[in-house]
């Protein structure tokens, strides 16, 4: 077992969240983490200081370790590369793992985010910053498998899994799964109405094609929809891998400590189970919040029963129907957070400064007054879908898949999605005819009936 937390460098290089895992009351956690590393090999030597310098790739690689654990794979240290050679049955898998960090000049996760409630403008900008973060490093271990481990021996010809996890943001934690299944399936969400007797009427299917980077370029998504990263066969992902996650294994140690969650429920699955607990009452298994998003287009593939568990979701990309299955057991954790009602005035203040860090303001292009972007959604007979915004409007412009017509509609909100149009009932709107022959003729008449309006 390391010896995680005898320090080996000066106190100033110590990582904030290793810092605080030093005060008392964090003792059980250290004593969790340290049990995660039991038979873990430090092959070069380094881990430790990393884990009390940089901390979050090194907590994600014992808590990943603690989970192969878990799912019974026999793990093999023999050579220095990549992090993970695992076995179970017939099927044998290289690991790598890795994390999604902030971007130079961004806040670092480790500064808290906002307290209160964030607004659906917020949400949007968190998972766009996510989607950029967590191209990059999923890009760049794509890039060491081609140049580096796919020529080593011990690899070749065996299926290559990129294990990842966000920590690129204050708040990071919000973002869930939403992030890397855009990332990764262009997020299919369906879109759907809800009668006030609390019946489902499924209407149609929203995507996202790209993100917009602070230059303006767009990053483009769906990585596993095509074979462009044909030699990663799955990735592996949790929000949850936190403290939080150490501190929730163990909640009757922490009877002070109040714990949030949020969970899937499988008979309302629009509308989740939120929960908040008292420590002792509150329990999470290790493998709560992880996520396996197969690559239908993997050159190796595996069997994805080898990660079976109750707490873990399964991913699948169809080809066919170009639809994500999603496999999963009611109450799975979508996100959780705890607070030390004892120490927790004391935690909000010291961690609230953002002294010395400069604010990345504009991380993701802001969409603009009066242009069009194309949404990939089909809502009944509405395609070709296109978002935009105009004194405080939202407008949707589509074509009727009927007629062939171009028609608008807008609201009184600002909203991103969808669905959040359609969910925004009691709200102002206008609707122009449906007899324009472009898309543009129907967004400058309904630019013109909102004008009229003001």
């Amino acid at each position: 077992m390391l010896k995680l937390f005898e320090i080996i460098v000066p106190e100033e290089k110590l990582h904030p969240n290793f810092k605080a895992l030093l005060v008392e009351h964090h003792a059980p956690v250290r004593d969790v983490i340290e049990k995660w590393t039991e038979g873990f090999e430090d092959r070069d030597n380094k881990i430790v200081k990393e884990f009390q310098t940089s901390f979050n790739s090194s907590f994600w690689e014992f808590y990943i370790y603690a989970v192969l654990k878990e799912l019974g794979f026999d793990i093999d240290f023999s050579h220095s590369s990549p992090d993970f050679c695992i076995t179970k049955g017939n099927d044998n898998l290289i690991l790598e793992a890795t994390i999604a960090s902030h971007a130079d000049g961004a806040n670092p996760e480790w500064i808290k985010g906002k307290m209160e409630r964030l607004t659906p403008e917020e949400i949007h900008t968190i998972e766009n910053i996510a989607m950029l973060r967590l191209s990059n490093a999923i890009s760049a271990k794509h890039k060491s498998y081609i140049e580096k481990y796919s020529k080593l021996k011990h690899v070749e010809n065996k299926p290559f899994i990129i294990c990842i996890a966000p920590f690129e943001q204050p708040s990071f934690y919000v973002q869930a799964d939403s992030a890397i299944r855009k990332l990764l399936y262009k997020f299919n969400a369906p879109i759907y109405n809800k009668t006030e007797r609390g019946d489902v009427h499924i209407l149609g299917n929203e995507y996202v094609d790209s993100v917009v980077k602070i230059n303006e370029s767009t990053v483009e998504l769906g990585i596993f929809t095509d074979d462009r990263m044909k030699e990663v066969s799955a990735i592996i992902f949790s929000s949850t891998a936190t403290a939080t996650k150490a501190k929730a294994l163990i909640s009757d140690e922490y009877p002070e400590t109040i714990f949030w969650a949020v969970r899937y429920q499988k008979d309302s699955w629009d509308v989740p189970y939120f929960i908040s607990a008292m420590g002792g009452d509150y329990h999470e298994s290790m493998c709560d919040g992880l996520h396996v998003f197969i690559n239908p287009f993997a050159q190796n593939k595996f069997d994805p029963n080898a990660f079976f568990h109750e707490d873990i979701a399964l991913h699948i990309y169809d080809t066919e129907e170009e639809i994500t299955e999603t496999y999963l057991n009611d109450g799975h954790l979508i996100s959780h957070l705890s607070m030390n009602m004892l120490y927790g005035e004391d935690i909000i203040k010291n961690n609230a400064t953002t002294q010395g860090v400069t604010e990345w303001k504009k991380v993701v292009a802001e969409q603009k007054d009066g242009i069009l972007y194309p949404l990939n959604a089909r809502v009944g007979i509405a395609l070709n879908n296109h978002i935009a915004r105009h004194k405080g409007w939202t407008i949707i412009v589509f074509m009727d898949d009927v007629d062939k017509d171009w028609g608008a509609i807008a609201k009184k909100i600002i909203v991103y999605r969808i669905q959040d149009f359609i969910n925004s009932k009691n709200t102002e709107s206008i609707i122009s005819d449906v007899n324009f022959s472009d898309k543009d003729a129907a967004f400058s008449e309904i630019i013109r009936l909102i004008d009229n309006e003001q």
